[in-house]
């Protein structure tokens, strides 16, 4: 414990840096030089340096002045000098301008960088579905002939017929009727089988939903992106997939000789064909464009996107032929941004469950 403070308070003598080669003209040799004269001074008192410097240490202990080294912790810090200075100052500007800068990445719905398909459920057996329904059509409509005339005519109809011996209906009304509820029973078997198919190809799709986020600071302009998908199903836009078989209508069934709704009958029902029911393809246009090479490419163009939000990039459907080729794949993609100095390249998976 120190009880008192002793300063010197004159330079030291010429004489002690010639004697112990000392430059007066380093500070380290200064200090080393005004021990020396402090020891002379105070003989009695023990004298030291604390420093952490190598070259004061070095001549101190030269010269038998004891040396201390001080805790790190009672280190000051480095001064900086203008370089670092500006140093330091440039790199914090370059961070901020990094920091309001868009980030700019493609998922799935959800943010998901993953997307899990289910299993699709079974259907029945494509024959006893077909067989049910045509039973159940042949049940509800049923043929004419001159016994059940009357059955589709009122009292008076009836009443009228047997006092002027008239016939409601023809005979050549019947026969027609007959024969467009015949073209009634196909159509209606092909539409359910058709159906079926339709229900079974739904089963065995997915869809692929992608969704742009921006989670930078700033808006992302211009943005071009560019997805891969490799072969071994079909893929195309929502908007492109086809609509199911529309079901047909029964024929009119006629009640009398001039029954005109039966002619207008006989011009749109005489035969019903699932027309609206089209083989799926893959040529599509559409915005985004998705196009079939080797694989599938989608080709999509955002003007801007703001920070903190996110941007539906399209639906696509994906097919296939059974749940044998279901195997789980990967989506590459790329993103290439007005005011994002690099292209933004990634993956995401498919997981067949």
């Amino acid at each position: 414990v120190f009880s008192k403070l002793k300063i010197l308070t004159e330079r030291p003598n010429v004489d002690l840096f010639n004697r112990n080669h000392l430059d007066k003209q380093q500070q380290d040799d200064f200090l080393i030089a005004a021990i020396l004269e402090f020891k002379i001074i105070h003989q009695d008192e023990k004298v030291c340096l604390i420093t952490a410097d190598t070259g004061p240490k070095l001549k101190a202990k030269s010269l038998d002045i004891k040396v201390y080294k001080p805790s790190d912790s009672l280190l000051l810090p480095d001064e900086e000098d203008d370089n670092e200075k500006k140093l330091r100052e440039v790199t914090q500007n370059l961070n901020n301008l990094k920091n309001r800068q868009p980030k700019v990445d493609l998922y799935f719905s959800d943010k998901q960088k993953t997307l899990e398909v289910q299993k699709p459920k079974e259907f029945k057996p494509s024959k006893d579905i077909v067989n049910k329904h045509v039973n159940k059509i042949e049940h509800e409509y049923h043929y004419m002939s001159l016994s059940h005339i009357t059955e589709t005519l009122t009292p008076q109809e009836v009443l009228f017929i047997n006092q002027n011996n008239f016939l409601g209906v023809s005979q050549q009304q019947i026969i027609e009727y007959n024969n467009r509820l015949d073209d009634f029973y196909r159509n209606q078997k092909e539409y359910i089988q058709n159906k079926y198919n339709y229900e079974l190809t739904k089963q065995l799709s997915f869809e692929l939903k992608f969704l742009l986020y921006n989670d930078g600071t700033l808006p992302a302009e211009d943005i071009d992106i560019w997805i891969y998908l490799p072969d071994g199903f079909e893929a195309f836009s929502k908007k492109q997939y086809p609509k199911g078989p529309v079901e047909p209508e029964p024929p009119y069934k006629p009640r009398g000789i001039f029954d005109l709704v039966q002619t207008r009958n006989n011009l749109s029902l005489s035969k019903n064909p699932i027309s609206s029911y089209r083989k799926i393809t893959t040529e599509i246009e559409s915005s985004p464009s998705i196009k079939k090479t080797n694989s599938y490419e989608i080709e999509h163009k955002i003007d801007n996107l703001k920070h903190n939000q996110s941007k539906e990039v399209g639906i696509f459907i994906i097919q296939h032929k059974s749940t044998e080729e279901r195997k789980n794949f990967i989506i590459d993609y790329k993103l290439f941004i007005a005011n994002v100095s690099k292209p933004i390249e990634g993956k995401l998976l498919v997981k067949f469950l």
